[in-house]
């Protein structure tokens, strides 16, 4: 029996099943929730897009857009009083992305692409900072490898976990606008985690390492194309057909040429990340509240 939620303006229709850590289930066009294998070992949080099964749409309904949808998934998780639904659904969702898409376009909230690891478990005491972390940890290492093209679509302030996020991801483009993008841990007394300093090592500039690391720089969009979090920037409004359109044209690259090619361009820091990542949790360090 679905129980319903407000999303951004519309009655959403969902259900959950199981226990553990949260995992939001979304699902393809012209089907419904029901439709979603359940996670093993989560709670899995299925729900009907706005328009589909039992969830209600705006009158007249028109269809719906990425950023629409996006905003319905952040109140529902609200509504719920979920902070970390996100790791275990995008890693489910890579799965999908794997055996049946071509490319992977991550886009966040309308002016918001990641703020990073919620603070409230961040600061809610070491055992369950540590267990984000390396969940969080192991997803960024996920779309590091990827076999398929990922396009990072940055709507807005990506910090912290949301600019590992731009430096797991292979072409990354952002928003126009006063916007911060960065590494700020070290300003928040947290000690940047090995595997976020070897992402940091692989894709930024070597002018802006330690600036970007140590010192936890924040830098605006344009800046960040220098540091290296971005390659490039567009309008707010043509940011998604952007990210699409390259997402369409690495999709065309031959396969498995682009997945052997970036396996061996990234063997060296993923190596060296999954040596390290054990003790790297073991000794990690919760940020200030």
């Amino acid at each position: 029996m679905a129980s319903t939620a407000e999303g951004a303006g519309v009655e959403l229709a969902y259900e959950t099943e199981g226990s553990g850590t949260p995992a939001l289930l979304v699902h393809y066009i012209a089907s419904d929730r029901l439709g979603l294998p359940l996670v093993p070992g989560a709670r899995s949080i299925r729900y009907d897009r706005r328009g589909y099964g039992d969830s209600g749409a705006p009158e007249p309904y028109v269809g719906t857009t990425v950023m629409e949808q996006t905003e319905d998934a952040a109140a529902l998780l609200r509504a719920l009083d979920v902070s970390s639904a996100v790791v275990a659904g995008v890693q489910e969702c890579l799965g999908t992305a794997e055996r049946e898409a071509k490319a992977v376009v991550l886009v966040g909230r309308d002016r918001r692409f990641s703020a990073g690891f919620d603070l409230g478990e961040m600061t809610g005491g070491a055992e369950s900072a540590r267990k984000l972390v390396t969940a969080g940890a192991h997803l960024m290492l996920r779309l590091y490898s990827f076999p398929r093209p990922v396009i990072a679509a940055c709507t807005g302030h990506a910090l912290a976990a949301g600019a590992i996020l731009l430096l797991s991801s292979d072409a990354r483009i952002g928003a126009e606008g006063d916007f911060k993008i960065g590494l700020n841990e070290v300003a928040i007394q947290m000690t940047l985690p090995i595997f976020a300093l070897e992402l940091a090592r692989a894709r930024l500039s070597k002018r802006h390492f330690t600036a970007s690391t140590t010192q936890a720089r924040i830098y605006d969009p344009i800046s960040a194309v220098d540091a290296g979090y971005l390659d490039r920037t567009a309008k707010p409004e043509s940011l998604l057909d952007a990210a699409l359109d390259e997402a369409r044209r690495l999709a065309t690259l031959p396969d498995p040429a682009f997945r052997n090619t970036k396996a061996r361009e990234r063997s060296a820091t993923l190596r060296m990340i999954h040596e390290t990542l054990e003790a790297d949790m073991a000794s990690l360090t919760q940020p200030s509240a």
